[in-house]
């Protein structure tokens, strides 16, 4: 009689081992996706600060454009003036 009860329990541990191991992969599968997600979110963060100090200096590159043109506007309205020319 006793052998007919370690059948049973034998079987359940062999299942409980069965769902360790399962899920002992699904969470290293999880760790490793994990780590490459946190990896790609670095590289994207990288990237958009890259980004983001390109757009500064591009934003302080029209700032100078925008004064050269206002200087020589400025230059221009003087010449016209002192050649007598009539407002365009």
């Amino acid at each position: 009689m006793l052998a007919m009860t370690e059948e049973p329990n034998n079987l359940t541990l062999q299942h409980l081992r069965q769902i360790r191991a399962e899920m002992q992969e699904g969470f290293a599968k999880l760790t490793t996706e994990q780590a490459l997600t946190s990896h790609k979110i670095g590289t994207l963060a990288e990237g958009m600060v890259s980004m983001r100090q390109s757009i500064e200096g591009l934003r302080n590159d029209m700032r100078m454009v925008s004064l050269a043109v206002d200087e020589h506007t400025t230059r221009l309205d003087r010449i016209e003036v002192g050649l007598n020319l009539p407002d365009a």
